[in-house]
């Protein structure tokens, strides 16, 4: 539970923090300006987690001499099992964050080059953008979500977990 809680805490955080970044006056000129803060994002997300990565890495090897000094009835191979545990459980928050992040900012680069109007920070349109949507328009959106969701089943299916 507590995970789950803090990495969307994380993920809203990237959000927020890359969301004021595609808010600027350069993004808003176009949707490939805004566009352009999604690499952004992966970039500054992938040093993130491998600096967390080797701060894992560091602390792993102080527990592991701690353990060894302090208890010495946990074997490796339970103190392996238990950092291996903790490992896939860290990455998966991780991958929680990068995938809450760049999703949000990629569709709203989507939306925007479909509507012509970046939304907010909060994912919403303005009043205008959505009340004089042409049919084309929606029709875009509708089968940008179906596509999406395509893909998510296919990755889910075939694609692996990574």
């Amino acid at each position: 539970c507590w995970k789950v809680l803090l990495s969307h805490i994380s993920g809203f955080a990237a959000v927020n923090a890359f969301g004021n970044l595609q808010q600027t006056d350069f993004c808003k000129r176009s949707w490939p300006h805004s566009i352009f803060v999604v690499p952004v994002a992966v970039l500054g997300l992938w040093v993130l987690q491998h600096f967390c990565h080797w701060l894992r890495m560091r602390s792993e090897e102080y527990w592991r001499m701690m353990i060894s000094l302090q208890e010495p009835g946990i074997t490796a191979e339970l103190f392996e099992e238990v950092v291996t545990v903790w490992e896939e459980e860290v990455e998966e928050c991780e991958d929680d964050v990068f995938g809450l992040a760049t999703s949000f900012l990629l569709i709203q680069s989507i939306r925007f080059s479909i509507s012509g109007s970046l939304p907010n920070l909060e994912g919403i349109d303005s009043w205008s953008t959505m009340t004089e949507r042409s049919s084309a328009e929606i029709w875009s959106l509708a089968v940008t979500g179906l596509i999406f969701a395509a893909l998510t089943v296919f990755f889910d299916t075939w694609g692996g977990r990574h």
